[in-house]
């Protein structure tokens, strides 16, 4: 397993993941997330499992993330402190059929509610990597461990039911929102179209014929 880290809040998520990480499974290997992306690159294949770690989004660099991992058939997961929110997971699984990274985001700006905010500090965040509301505690590190221990646990057992299932954690509240990330419909790589596709067809095939049911019972 490899844990990218970002601020200190990743490095404490990894320090434990170490202190408590079992020497019969395979090795952990800790690295930064901030680094050149070609290092990037060269690390990714040869781990079937990755973790990221990270105090604040890193919008653009897990979309580069993610196609990386596709390509080498590698498995990932991240951990992020959003504002008052943690969220812990999903897990993408190559292959599953359960949602990539860009279905993950694009499913959560669907329903922002400040949604020029967010796109004014991605695009911040993205230009520096120091950028960004410090500060963590103790309980938002085991909280993250344990989401990574268990993706990781999932991931061994083979369980694809849980693949693609994350948690939002109110880290002032905490109130705990279990979800599962539902691929997008015009995703290329989650679920890829042919040329003639028309989507209009979904709701000719769907609609129509419930609005004709309505119809006939008003």
């Amino acid at each position: 397993m490899l844990i990218l880290t970002a601020g200190q809040f990743g490095e404490a998520v990894a320090r434990r993941l170490q202190f408590d990480h079992n020497p019969n499974l395979p090795e952990l290997s800790v690295a930064p997330l901030c680094q050149a992306r070609e290092e990037l690159a060269y690390l990714i294949p040869s781990h079937n499992f990755i973790a990221v770690v990270a105090w604040r989004p890193h919008v653009a660099l897990l979309r580069w993330l993610d196609e990386q991992c596709e390509q080498a058939g590698s498995h990932w997961m991240f951990v992020e402190i959003d504002g008052q929110t943690m969220v812990n997971g999903p897990l993408f699984a190559q292959g599953s059929g359960r949602g990539c990274y860009h279905c993950f985001v694009a499913r959560g700006d669907a329903y922002l509610r400040a949604g020029e905010r967010t796109r004014a500090l991605r695009q911040a965040y993205d230009k520096d990597c120091t950028l960004g509301p410090v500060g963590f505690t103790g309980p938002m590190v085991e909280i993250a461990a344990a989401g990574v221990r268990r993706a990781q646990h999932v991931l061994n057992l083979k369980a694809c039911e849980e693949y693609g299932r994350f948690r939002r954690v109110d880290v002032l509240t905490g109130t705990i929102m279990e979800s599962a990330l539902v691929p997008r419909h015009d995703c290329p790589r989650c679920r890829p179209q042919g040329e003639d596709y028309d989507p209009t067809m979904r709701y000719q095939a769907d609609m129509v014929p419930l609005l004709e049911r309505l119809l006939e019972g008003a």
